[in-house]
């Protein structure tokens, strides 16, 4: 997620979409925020010593108050906040970042060169997660092509399929 959230701060800041941008720097503080109160039974003075910052800036405490992650309520679960869409989006957009790895492996590419990807199907996910893709895949370019196009493209190229095929 870390990965993924530089991508969405930069997208945001190039889109002069601050909203976004701060949106996404709240999610990472709260979750660090809630790492910490996680981790302190094991790690106490380590955490202790990260939550009396990170809980300022995640309004769990104010600066002035003497709370310690100790007191702090442990977190509970919340099932009902699973996103259902989140988690299939982010399903696929792992297996397609874990085949172009796989296949730049293969291939023995240095993780240094950036290759194209080639893809047909679902061209929304596609636009959607390019500049994801293209920073966790390490590629040049994402490129969403018809069956035909895309056949006469990889006639030498290595393929991984993903997903459902027809």
């Amino acid at each position: 997620y870390l990965e993924i959230a530089k991508v969405q701060i930069q997208v945001a800041k190039d889109a002069d979409n601050e909203a976004a941008a701060r949106a996404t720097r709240r999610t990472l503080i709260r979750v660090l925020e809630t790492v910490l109160r996680l981790l302190h039974p094991i790690t106490p003075f380590v955490t202790e010593e990260l939550w009396q910052t990170v809980a300022v800036v995640a309004g769990r405490k104010s600066a002035e108050s003497n709370d310690c992650i100790a007191l702090a309520p442990y977190p509970v679960a919340q099932p009902d906040r699973i996103d259902a869409q989140a988690d299939a989006f982010v399903a696929k957009l792992k297996a397609i970042v874990g085949s172009c790895r796989n296949l730049r492996g293969e291939m023995s590419l240095s993780p240094a060169e950036r290759v194209p990807l080639l893809t047909t199907g679902d061209a929304e996910f596609t636009g959607k997660a390019a500049p994801i893709l293209k920073a966790l895949g390490k590629l040049a370019e994402v490129q969403v092509l018809d069956e035909a196009a895309f056949a006469a493209a990889t006639t030498m190229a290595p393929v991984s399929v993903q997903g459902e095929t027809v």
